[in-house]
């Protein structure tokens, strides 16, 4: 997945000063940019992608991959929706 981040985007994340706020299926019909697409689906794998591109660009240490995952898996999804 090839993203380019704002530089102010990525100084907020660095100072610790970003909150992202997002509606219900937000994401639910959005579609990342692999060949072939993958449609990013429920918000867990929303939270996914946005964790791995910020990995990958050193901006969440892989360190804390782990415990971001665990978080990621007690999201609840209310599958009544889809």
């Amino acid at each position: 997945m090839n993203v380019q981040i704002p530089r102010d985007l990525v100084k907020v994340i660095k100072d610790n000063n970003l909150v992202l706020f997002a509606g219900a299926g937000l994401s639910y019909d959005f579609v990342n940019s692999d060949d072939p697409p993958k449609k990013l689906g429920d918000w867990k794998n929303l939270i996914k992608e946005i964790m791995e591109c910020l990995m990958s660009s050193s901006l969440i240490p892989c360190r804390n991959a782990d415990s971001l995952n665990s978080m990621i898996i007690s999201i609840p999804i209310n599958t009544s929706l889809m």
